[in-house]
């Protein structure tokens, strides 16, 4: 399949050395018994793909399938679907996230199968905290999500651009005309006005908040207090005889100890 998500457009390639120009694809379109228009409503030629292939958008999914179907009998033609899974690039979670609970948030919107942490060109080893997610989609994510109570920043090929306030395409958050719950996660009211079930904005099932979601990790609930760390014996830990080491902000300590590293004194 070619690489790109996109469910209702599917790639034509024409055989031959001859130039295939539009109206010769419309016919064809039309001999295998397409509405043209009607059942397709777009058609692009792709250069950089070959002399003679096109891109063709049809109106629904179930137009698409009949399409494929029919066009794959035509001899001279490759009809290649493109693939729904795509590359999401993940921003500004904290670098203590589990990669469980980024896969379990995008999942929301399709099967997931694959994971990378990109690291810096510059400093190969580091990690620079961006994800990237490899998710066959469903449904299109928004540009923000929630995960674990974080804000996340979404961007893929192809993505419809959504306020980041109300999550609707059409405007940008600053100029945004719509009313949030965020109670129910639904648009056209306040908090104040919510009469619905309380939806997860992690998970996104009813029934509790994100604080106290069964999915998070014990640590994360442990450190936001939803449940209470179980204390460890000292002695299981931390031998008896175990020196003790000053914190880095005890200022009685010598600052050589502190920062055994030699500066150059500007001139």
């Amino acid at each position: 399949m070619a690489a790109r998500r996109d469910s209702k457009i599917v790639l034509l390639s024409f055989s031959g050395e001859a130039k295939v120009v539009p109206v010769q694809v419309f016919s064809v379109l039309r001999s295998v018994g397409l509405k043209v228009p009607g059942e397709v409503d777009a058609l692009q030629r792709k250069p950089l793909r070959g002399m003679n292939c096109f891109d063709v958008r049809f109106t629904s999914e179930a137009a698409r399938v009949r399409g494929v179907h029919v066009l794959e009998g035509v001899e001279g033609l490759k009809v290649t679907p493109y693939d729904s899974s795509v590359w999401v690039t993940v921003l500004h979670l904290p670098l203590d996230m589990s990669e469980q609970v980024v896969v379990r948030t995008l999942g929301r919107f399709g099967k997931v199968t694959g994971y990378e942490e990109p690291e810096f060109l510059e400093c190969m080893g580091v990690k620079t905290g961006t994800r990237r997610v490899r998710v066959e989609l469903k449904s299109d994510i928004p540009s923000t999500l929630w995960a674990n109570g974080h804000r996340a920043h979404i961007a893929y090929p192809g993505q419809p651009r959504t306020c980041w306030r109300c999550g609707l395409e059409g405007h940008e958050a600053r100029l945004c005309p719509n009313k949030r719950c965020s109670r129910c996660l639904q648009v056209g009211h306040t908090l104040a006005e919510c009469k619905g079930d309380i939806v997860c904005n992690s998970c996104g099932k009813t029934g509790h908040l994100a604080r106290l979601c069964p999915d998070r990790s014990y640590a994360a609930r442990v450190a936001t207090g939803v449940v209470e760390a179980v204390p460890v014996p000292a002695s299981d830990t931390v031998p008896h005889d175990a020196p003790v080491i000053a914190p880095v902000s005890d200022t009685s300590a010598p600052m050589e100890a502190l920062f055994p590293f030699r500066v150059r004194a500007l001139p």
